[in-house]
């Protein structure tokens, strides 16, 4: 069996890249926001939870256009 192509990142990885702590991730989580999660075997506890690679790159990217289209346009005062 070979590794995944997508690497699984665990909680505090994924906190770690996006700069928020651990538990900001699990309140994203139980409101349906931020990167979505793989759930891996029975247990609901967080140490059940990874993220691949692609998905928290997803989210950077869509959460910075979002960002972008709120800022207010300024114009140049010609």
């Amino acid at each position: 069996m070979s590794l995944p192509v997508d690497p699984l990142l665990n909680t505090k990885e994924v906190a770690r890249i996006l700069g928020v702590h651990p538990n900001t991730l699990w309140k994203w989580r139980n409101k349906g926001y931020g990167p979505t999660p793989v759930q891996i075997g029975p247990r609901r506890d967080d140490r059940t939870y990874r993220y691949r690679r692609r998905e928290v790159e997803r989210f950077i990217e869509q959460s910075s256009a979002e960002a972008r289209c709120r800022e207010p346009h300024r114009s140049t005062g010609a």
